[in-house]
């Protein structure tokens, strides 16, 4: 059986799996942007918190959403 991907509103429970997205994706797919550099690496990363992600999750007129696969956040999308 093939899992299927779903997406779904994000919710306050979901920011530390949200974080664990943003940070291997930018870890893993921005090495062109980031060089690999651990400092300008590690100021990308700053904000990607779960205190970051709960205040984002609260602004009004954000709106998050995340892929799910098998129940677990695979992805995130932003816009606010």
């Amino acid at each position: 059986m093939i899992d299927e991907t779903a997406v779904r509103e994000a919710m306050l429970e979901d920011a530390a799996a949200i974080v664990a997205v943003l940070r291997q994706s930018i870890t893993v797919l921005c090495v062109a942007d980031h060089g690999n550099d651990a400092a300008a690496l590690a100021d990308w990363l700053a904000n990607k918190t779960v205190e970051n992600v709960e205040r984002w999750l609260a602004q009004p007129g954000q709106h998050m959403v995340v892929a799910t696969r098998a129940g677990a956040v695979c992805g995130v999308a932003s816009m606010g």
